[in-house]
């Protein structure tokens, strides 16, 4: 056998062999769902505040390019590059203790922006809601990874995933209606902090109870970590991230293209942060009509066309097709980008938003797609870091991407805020066609992975190995 096999044979142990690993199935999912809210709660979190672009700038004076910054880069750059050193501890120490501590911390972050007074304040108020956040991915996923066998493992984290559209319709819900009661308020004042205006109560109000999941995650037991192995390539069950990074570039156009998929779909994604002003600039919709409609459009499109895809996608793996992750994800994109070029061209409010949904059914399945192909190759001594590398990398590109490219469009190439309809579509038509090269052979290097793990195993249960 090929030594590049029996290195791979060592990192792969996460067979059916290890069944009777996993914990008891109610308990995982009691799990899953904890897990879940407090992803709900960190999308509520960090959507929040595209909710309330227009109150924030007409209050502090900024820009749409500062609006970009703050939507964008400032959250994504602390988000994506704290997550390495927390998947390196995911990988090490408990797990749980790791994302209550995080939830904790972008929870009290996100209410102290309600009490931001400039910029600069609202500024450090997104980096720490990015260094929190940054710690429950990587944990989270692993944690999932370890509570379920692989043949289940898609609907656990499709169900996790399907935060990103809850939290998302939560977020734009709640927010509205308390921008709406709040704005029907002769002044408020509230005890300590005195005079408040609506946009800073939706941060204090949407941020404090977070602090209850915090102290729930420290009730979840830490499980038996799968998929672990000294390996000569790696030296030891403990990794750093510079060889795990070589690792993952040695298979570069396995890992690597999953990550590029899933960049396109969070650059396209990360362009909604802009949807309360397009619909209040292009329509003349405030801001409680669009997130009446978004929020009731999220929480019944979000949820069920991402579960559609963790569904599909074990139902492709226990038919014989070890790709079905990569080939729901590849689906996904693919939804996406011609919908997300189109919607902001419709000639109606009502047929935009309509084409608009579609965008959501496309990035729900590739939001549980991607997840559940990366854990099927990633080794268990580096699960939780190569889950960061991957948050990082579509972090960075998508929301360093997506929120300033609009705003830059906008503001620079057409010069009139009402043009922002046509900077939403140019960004898909852009990154979109980018996208076709990673998807090209994605799904190829894929199987090449697949396969080699395969001919692994079958060594393995031979006694070749």
């Amino acid at each position: 056998m090929l030594p590049s096999l029996r290195l791979y044979a060592a990192c792969m142990t996460d067979s059916s062999t290890e069944a009777h690993r996993y914990p008891n199935p109610r308990y995982a999912w009691y799990v899953v769902v904890l897990l879940t809210l407090a992803y709900i709660l960190s999308y509520l979190d960090r959507q929040v505040l595209s909710l309330l672009t227009e109150l924030v700038k007409a209050d502090l004076g900024l820009s749409d390019t500062q609006m970009g910054l703050l939507l964008g880069p400032f959250f994504a750059l602390f988000y994506a590059c704290m997550g390495i050193p927390l998947g390196w501890m995911a990988d090490r120490y408990n797990r749980r203790t790791i994302i209550g501590v995080g939830v904790a911390l972008w929870c009290a972050a996100t209410a102290a922006a309600g009490l931001a007074k400039n910029f600069g304040q609202l500024a450090v108020t997104r980096f720490a809601v990015g260094i929190g956040e940054a710690a429950l991915g990587p944990s989270a996923l692993s944690l999932i990874t370890d509570y379920f066998a692989p043949g289940k493992r898609g609907r656990a984290i499709a169900f996790y995933t399907g935060a990103v559209s809850i939290g998302s319709g939560i977020a734009y819900l709640l927010g509205g209606q308390i921008i709406q009661w709040a704005t029907r308020q002769p002044e408020l004042i509230w005890p300590i902090i005195g005079e408040v205006k609506p946009w800073q109560v939706v941060f204090l109000v949407v941020g404090l109870p977070g602090l209850v999941i915090s102290a729930l995650m420290f009730t979840v037991r830490e499980p038996e970590r799968t998929g672990t192995a000294v390996t000569s390539e790696m030296g030891s069950k403990r990794v750093g991230f510079v060889t795990a990074f070589r690792y993952l570039l040695r298979r570069i156009k396995s890992f690597g293209g999953i990550f590029g998929c899933m960049s396109v779909i969070t650059v396209l994604a990360y362009t909604h942060f802009w949807l309360p002003p397009y619909f209040q600039r292009t329509w003349g919709w405030d801001v409680p009509t669009f997130a009446l409609y978004n929020g009731i459009g999220l929480l019944i499109v979000g949820p069920i066309s991402v579960n559609f895809g963790g569904w599909l996608s074990d139902w492709l793996r226990n038919r014989g097709k070890e790709d079905g992750p990569v080939i729901v994800l590849l689906i996904g994109m693919f939804i996406m980008v011609p919908t997300g070029i189109a919607f902001p061209l419709m000639p109606s409010a009502i047929s935009s938003f309509a084409v608009y949904l579609f965008t959501i059914v496309g990035a729900a399945m590739a939001t549980a797609a991607a997840p559940a192909a990366i854990v099927t190759i990633a080794p268990g001594q580096i699960r939780s870091q190569t889950i960061a590398l991957f948050y990082l990398t579509i972090s960075l590109i998508g929301a360093g991407l997506g929120p300033p490219a609009v705003a830059f469009f906008t503001d620079t190439i057409f010069g009139d805020e009402k043009a922002i309809r046509y900077s939403m579509s140019l960004v898909p038509v852009i990154f979109g066609t980018l996208g076709l090269v990673p998807a090209w052979f994605v799904r190829r290097a894929f199987r090449e992975q697949v396969a080699e793990r395969a001919a692994v195993e079958q060594a393995q249960a031979t006694g070749a190995v």
